[in-house]
């Protein structure tokens, strides 16, 4: 059996944490990503939305499937080493009961996340996760060599995806100001189409756009399980986010790069580590400042570069990856780090963790609790989500004090594994 390597649940307990900064805010507001609706008491507000999206959005995101694809290996791993176990000696060599395993374990984690997502709260990852993984599958096989270039061919779609929409955006910019600079009585039907659908897009969301949704979070459960079933379409074949699928496998593989690279066990088997790694930390701040500071102070200028559009895709990205190996090189350089063990135990029960959370902030915010959806300004949620990380580490202290995981690990690993079928009397 592997030994568990600490470092992996002290970066997934942080990201666990991180996370939570994000999504917070699709609990407590009915337009979270918006940076003029919905929590803006005051300027401070602004600014303090502003930092927490130059420093953690997108970022605990990446970390998070960086981990997984971590975990993804890790899972084959031990999948193949079961299915060799359990199976008899004529059949050992059978790929059959690896792939059984290692499918079920996939299908359990999406039904998890199903049920979160319909019962629980709407912005679900983990089945989107699952669908991934499997998609991942077919990579098992290659050589590191093979994996950076699998990781380049989906920088390459990414970065060409961006330079589409800009262009895209150019294209329709450039129609707009031909149609408007054609005079009124010379307009075509499709340059007034034009015009109206370009204004639309500079123009800002009233807050009635969301009346609907902020009815169903402010209302009762039952009607906000109404409102998900008419939005969410997994049961519709939606399996997975088509708009973050190369994103996701681009994260996940980046996982299994840096886990054979041997930087998880000591961080000195990656050349240069510390070189590389204050780059990147500084090469993500920088993107990530251009990124953010358009996304809250000039959100309504789209943006039609192909450069400016290519740093924003990659910008929480390069983030995500410098925070994983600034995170992993502290831990094992500074020993003091790793008595900070309340981390290392959410990250034991990253799954439980994450579905704890969402369950807390329900109560808080959707109307069947607290009710204070829409009520919270930007800047006040902060001490919101320092409460939900204390309950959380609260809840993960208490429970390994009697167990030896979450319950959630404890109950997805043994819907997984074949159990053993019981002797019966005769």
């Amino acid at each position: 059996m592997h030994n568990r390597i600490h470092v992996l649940d002290f970066l997934r307990g942080i990201a666990v944490l991180g996370i939570l900064i994000i999504n917070i805010e699709s609990f407590a507001y009915s337009a979270p990503f918006n940076p003029y609706l919905y929590g803006y008491f005051s300027e401070f507000d602004t600014t303090v939305r502003f930092a927490i999206y130059w420093l953690a959005q997108g970022k605990f995101f990446a970390l998070f499937l960086i981990l997984f694809g971590i975990s993804f290996y890790l899972m084959l791993e031990k999948s193949s080493e079961k299915a060799f176990l359990e199976k008899t000696p004529l059949e050992k060599n059978s790929p059959m009961l690896f792939y059984s395993i290692y499918t079920r374990r996939l299908f359990f984690l999406f039904l998890i996340g199903t049920a979160h997502c319909y019962l629980i709260w709407s912005g679900d990852i983990l089945h989107h996760y699952a669908i991934c993984a499997l998609l991942l599958l077919a990579t098992r096989s290659f050589s590191q060599r093979a994996l950076i270039l699998f990781s380049l061919v989906l920088v390459s779609i990414l970065l060409f995806n961006a330079s589409q929409q800009a262009l895209n955006r150019s294209s329709l910019e450039h129609a707009y100001q031909v149609a408007k600079a054609t005079p009124s009585a010379e307009r075509t039907t499709k340059m007034e189409r034009q015009i109206t659908s370009w204004e639309r897009r500079l123009s800002k969301r009233s807050a009635e756009r969301f009346a609907t949704k902020q009815d169903a979070h402010q209302g009762s459960y039952l009607d906000l399980l109404t409102y998900r079933w008419n939005e969410i379409k997994i049961y519709r074949g939606e399996l997975f986010f088509k708009s973050i699928v190369f994103d996701s496998l681009l994260l996940m593989t980046i996982g299994v790069v840096l886990f054979r690279s041997g930087i998880f066990t000591d961080y000195r088997q990656l050349p240069y580590y510390w070189t590389i790694t204050f780059s990147l930390v500084l090469l993500g701040l920088i993107t990530g400042y251009d990124k953010y500071t358009w996304w809250s102070f000039n959100y309504l200028n789209p943006i039609t570069s192909v450069y400016q559009q290519s740093i924003m895709k990659l910008a929480p990205y390069i983030q995500g990856v410098s925070y994983l190996l600034l995170l992993n090189g502290c831990y094992q350089r500074f020993h003091w780090l790793k008595r900070l063990t309340l981390l290392n135990q959410v990250g034991k029960m990253a799954l439980s963790s994450y579905i704890f959370q969402s369950i807390v902030a329900g109560i808080i915010f959707y109307g069947y609790g607290f009710g204070l959806h829409n009520q919270i300004s930007r800047s006040n949620l902060l001490f919101w989500i320092a409460g939900i990380w204390l309950l959380n580490g609260i809840f993960c202290y208490l429970w390994l004090r009697y167990f030896k995981q979450g319950p959630l690990e404890y109950w997805w690993r043994r819907w997984s594994y074949p159990q053993p079928e019981k002797a019966h009397l005769g």
